[in-house]
């Protein structure tokens, strides 16, 4: 499937400054493995997080990009909605130079590319009807992301990658 792109987010790696709370240590500490490749440990350390800080909105994203390179597509859905639950109601983000729509705006971009591989798996079964609406929602979860940030690149290519019916509705 051509245009996707998942991301890891970079963030200010702070796990030795005082006053860090748990909840962001621990996914500091997560994205350290997660950029070594260390998938398993990533994980262990994005469910610390979130047990420390149910409302961190960045380690729900990440946990969804592990479980997406576990191809647990439903569960890196489910993780990508909530993130962007959180961010909507909280409008913050944690991530180090970034702002919040930015932040959503990658949350959406991940949801699309979750969603267009789960509209692919579900023609494959010949589910042709939850394919196309899978689809639809890919395309208003990227055209989102476009939305709220016209720079993210990786949301611009998806958008211009999606079959011509879905990209404009």
């Amino acid at each position: 499937m051509r245009g996707l792109v998942l991301l890891v987010l970079p963030v200010l790696l702070l796990a030795g400054c005082a006053g860090l709370s748990p909840g962001v240590a621990a996914y500091n500490a997560g994205v350290e493995h997660a950029g070594r490749g260390e998938k398993d440990l990533a994980e262990q350390q994005y469910k610390l997080a979130l047990q420390a800080q149910p409302d961190l909105a960045e380690a729900h994203m990440n946990l969804g990009l592990v479980y997406s390179q576990s191809g647990l597509w439903e569960a890196a859905e489910a993780e990508a909605q909530q993130s962007i639950r959180i961010f909507e109601r909280t409008k913050t983000t944690v991530i180090a130079g970034a702002t919040f729509p930015q932040s959503l705006s990658l949350a959406y971009s991940n949801l699309g590319a979750y969603q267009l591989t789960l509209a692919l798996q579900a023609a494959v079964k010949g589910d042709s009807a939850r394919a196309q609406q899978l689809q639809a929602d890919a395309a208003a979860s990227i055209r989102k992301a476009v939305e709220l940030d016209p720079s993210n690149v990786r949301a611009q290519s998806s958008l211009k990658n999606l079959p011509a019916a879905a990209a404009h509705p």
